[in-house]
């Protein structure tokens, strides 16, 4: 395990056939797998790492993305304000004119009813 493999590090370096601290071949070997165990976990740490950054960068593109869908839809809403405005002006200036007319249809009827009366009193008489 890993607690195993670093509980022997505090011991001093050796080289096969003795050196400093005068260890043995197997001090070395023993130093030789801590290594390899070590380079093995900076090489899983690396490529964890290098997932992670992929991960960021496509989150990263994801909300880059979504912004620019964002921005797209309020210049749409914006637009469709002023769309609504022109809408409403244009509605409220063919209410004014519906109006009039109402009003000229009205004195219309008004006539054609002062005409009928007027042709009736002289048919009558």
């Amino acid at each position: 395990t890993q607690n195993q493999m670093m509980s022997g590090m505090g011991g001093g370096l050796s080289r096969p056939g003795g050196g400093f601290g005068g260890g043995s071949t197997q001090d070395w070997a023993d130093m030789e797998l801590r290594l390899s165990y070590m380079e093995t976990q900076v090489r899983e740490a690396q490529f964890e790492l290098a997932k992670q950054h992929e991960m960021q960068k496509e989150a990263t593109a994801r909300a880059e993305a979504a912004e620019e869908v964002v921005t797209g839809l309020e210049e749409a809403v914006e637009e469709g304000k002023i769309q609504v405005e022109k809408e409403k002006d244009r509605v409220t200036l063919l209410s004014h004119r519906l109006g009039k007319r109402h009003v000229h249809v009205s004195e219309l009827r008004h006539l054609i009813n002062c005409h009928k009366i007027t042709e009736d009193e002289l048919l009558n008489h």
